[in-house]
């Protein structure tokens, strides 16, 4: 059953339902219960007060009922981005907190395991910026910025012509922040000593890769892989992660497509703005006992002649962390900016920017998704971002 934004709702959180925050190009942030038996959406509540475009949303680690949020235009104006809080109700409700301004164009943020500190990332902005937090009050606090130039475009130029940090994210330990620079064809990496962040030797990828996003593995204690995403040539890289007295380390030990067919050679050299006119990865999601991990794939063609809707690669991890092809799934959505496990692994969420829905599938056992969809939604100007609350 499709369910309408415009709806109204009479059904409650409840023991067997689980609270989602969706960030979306409408200019709200909707509140919205998962039936953890059924699958089924409903939308409890929205909020606009970070409108344009909140671009990606997080929860406290520590505070249950704070989420963040970084909004893409503060004021409508590329040039300038913000950093919010949010007190989470009972209900799902989101009241606004507290918001500061920061360098434009804010697409990703992460936070701390202590919730202390915040870091965004700044694609339009082409740099990253800390703040310090308050999980009691949400209160935020800017910290430091670091903004970046490019002495020439990259190998893609049309997407490359400058820096373009695309996520942020903290290790599991809390000293140390990734951030994969698809402009620059660099993993940037931060050290964090209590409230500082300092810029740390960043790792380069092959030129033209266009790194987006990644993910550690384990997602607690001591991380062993960080799995990135290569927008630009639609891959996924594999690193091992060590730690030492010198810091943190990545060694890259595979390389894997995310399409069919896999790609070689010279980039992409026709790209524009999204809707892409060819294939780009997107997100990257794993499941809570990293046996699967799911990437989307944006304008691919795979399943153009059957629904015309874009596709999700799914891999098995085998014990060394490497990553083995599954299968090739109808995301059901256009431009599938975003995906998501649930928590408890059992559901998993696409996001489809470009065609404004979202839709819910019943993961098996192996990690495969079952094609046939649970629910879906309708997302007014498409969503991006699909946070759980950590209430439920």
């Amino acid at each position: 059953m499709r369910f309408s934004l415009l709806t109204t709702l009479a059904l409650a959180a409840s023991a067997n339902a689980a609270i989602i925050f969706v960030g979306s190009y409408g200019g709200q942030i909707h509140s919205v219960n998962l039936n953890d038996s059924t699958g089924a959406l409903t939308l409890l509540s929205s909020t606009s007060a970070s409108a344009p475009d909140p671009s990606w949303q997080e929860t406290s680690p520590v505070a249950k009922d704070i989420l963040y949020t970084v909004e893409e235009r503060a004021s409508g104006n590329y040039s300038l981005g913000a950093v919010t809080s949010y007190r989470i109700g009972s209900n799902g409700a989101l009241t606004k907190l507290f918001s500061t301004t920061q360098m434009g164009g804010p697409v990703s943020m992460t936070v701390s395991p202590n919730g202390k500190m915040i870091v965004t990332a700044s694609y339009v902005g082409g740099g990253v910026t800390a703040f310090t937090a308050n999980p009691s009050t949400g209160s935020i606090t800017f910290l430091k910025d670091f903004t970046y130039t490019l002495s020439a475009p990259g190998a893609v130029p049309e997407r490359q012509e400058a820096p373009h940090p695309h996520q942020a994210l903290f290790d599991a330990t809390g000293k140390y922040v990734l951030v994969p620079d698809l402009g620059a064809d660099l993993i940037r990496i931060y050290g964090v000593s209590g409230a500082q962040l300092t810029e740390l030797q960043p790792v380069a990828v092959t030129p033209g890769t266009g790194p987006r996003h990644g993910m550690f593995w384990p997602k607690t204690g001591t991380p062993k892989y960080y799995y990135l995403v290569g927008e630009i040539v639609n891959s996924v890289l594999v690193y091992e992660v060590s730690y030492s007295s010198a810091g943190i380390a990545l060694k890259l030990v595979q390389t894997i497509s995310t399409l069919p067919t896999p790609t070689s050679g010279t980039p992409p050299s026709t790209t524009s703005a999204a809707p892409w006119t060819t294939p780009s990865a997107g997100e990257i999601a794993i499941s809570p006992d990293g046996e699967t991990i799911y990437v989307s794939n944006r304008n691919d063609k795979v399943f153009i002649a059957t629904t015309g809707t874009d596709s999700v690669a799914t891999y098995s991890t085998t014990d060394e962390g490497l990553l083995e092809l599954l299968e090739i799934i109808d995301a059901k959505v256009s431009t599938p900016r975003h995906i998501a496990v649930d928590p408890k692994g059992k559901w998993f969420i696409t996001e489809g920017q470009s065609s404004a829905d979202m839709f819910v599938f019943k993961r098996d056992a192996d990690g495969t998704v079952v094609d046939a969809p649970v629910a879906s939604l309708a997302v007014a100007g498409g969503p991006v971002c699909v946070t759980w609350s950590r209430k439920t």
